[in-house]
């Protein structure tokens, strides 16, 4: 009867650990790693949009500027003659 309670005993342990290996790597792991592609994958096209509009406002900024200088240049080479 000991032997008995003792190996159900072992073997529940032996289970539940068992069971809790198969849980992590079939589920818990799996979906973290998703959790974490998908945040990585938000950060990164945020990231990118940022880029694209600081980009886009640092070029209108110098056409804007090539511009003035252009104008400011003739002004003043009239201003020589």
């Amino acid at each position: 009867m000991e032997l008995i309670v003792s190996l159900c005993g072992s073997l529940g342990v032996t289970g539940t650990l068992v069971w809790y290996l198969y849980w992590t790597t079939t589920k818990t792991i799996p979906d973290l790693t998703e959790k974490h592609a998908n945040s990585m994958d938000k950060i990164t096209d945020k990231f990118s949009d940022t880029l694209r509009e600081e980009r886009e406002f640092r070029r209108n900024e110098f056409a804007d500027l090539k511009t003035f200088i252009k104008a400011e240049g003739c002004r003043h080479q009239e201003q020589r003659q």
